[in-house]
């Protein structure tokens, strides 16, 4: 999907030395660079979606959904979190689970860097990807879909999502109001209680941006009571991220 809507918008596009290449046709906006390396980086708005990816990686595996990327976040740390694998054969693009946060950093710094963990046969690759000093064109697409430039709460992120056991899952029922889409999905992050009750939640990142999906996701998260996180039993004020994702049939 990715690199078909570059394509499909090179021949408007304009890139004057490190700069965001822009793009924009009806319900389609973009913004990318392409690096020396063989690695793009683009922000997407599609039809009020938003999508930050990069392409041009070393190839997932064939059965992944997902995979690790280490990329720094607040400082030059690098923190390790998955991203999700195109779902159309693109096996060397990875989605960020959690776009407006990381485009919220990308506004914000100089470089960009991101490791990608080697296994048995393929060593580790490290980019250090400097970006351009004007981030103005990657703020428009961002605002196109009504993603906020500024969040509190990205000072809390944790790039990893957890593997939640729950006593008594979250109840999800008809959401009210309806949001003004079909489908959709929220990144959660909470604390629990001493009864494994989530509290202290905060929205880090709704797609599409607005829609209601994440209040409704936040009122819907604190019906769950937890028993595990990350397969170990949790201890009171202990946090997790999840994702909670919608579809409205009808």
């Amino acid at each position: 999907m990715i690199t078909g809507l570059l394509l499909a918008l090179a021949q408007d596009s304009i890139a004057p030395g490190l700069a965001w290449t822009t793009g924009k046709q009806p319900n389609l906006s973009v913004a990318y660079i392409e690096y020396d390396v063989g690695l793009t980086l683009s922000a997407v708005c599609q039809s009020r979606s938003f999508t930050l990816a990069l392409g041009g990686l070393p190839p997932a595996r064939a059965d992944a959904s997902y995979r690790r990327l280490e990329v720094n976040l607040t400082d030059d740390t690098l923190r390790a979190g998955d991203w999700a694998v195109s779902s159309n054969g693109e096996r060397s693009a990875a989605l960020s689970t959690a776009p407006a946060v990381y485009a919220r950093r990308l506004l914000k710094t100089p470089r960009l860097t991101v490791r990608v963990p080697g296994d048995d046969s393929t060593p580790a690759r490290r980019y250090e990807l400097d970006l351009p000093a004007d981030p103005a064109p990657l703020a428009a697409v961002m605002t196109e879909c009504a993603i906020p430039l500024e969040s509190a709460s990205d000072a809390t992120y944790d790039p990893s999502i957890s593997v939640i056991t729950w006593d008594r899952p979250p109840q999800m029922g008809v959401p009210s109001p309806m949001p003004s889409v079909t489908s959709g999905n929220a990144l959660i992050q909470c604390a629990v209680d001493a009864r494994g009750r989530p509290q202290n939640c905060v929205l880090l990142d709704e797609q599409p941006a607005r829609s209601g999906f994440g209040r409704y996701a936040l009122q819907a998260v604190r019906t769950g009571r937890v028993r595990q996180i990350d397969g170990s039993p949790f201890e009171p004020g202990a946090t997790f991220t999840t994702r909670m994702t919608f579809n409205v049939q009808g």
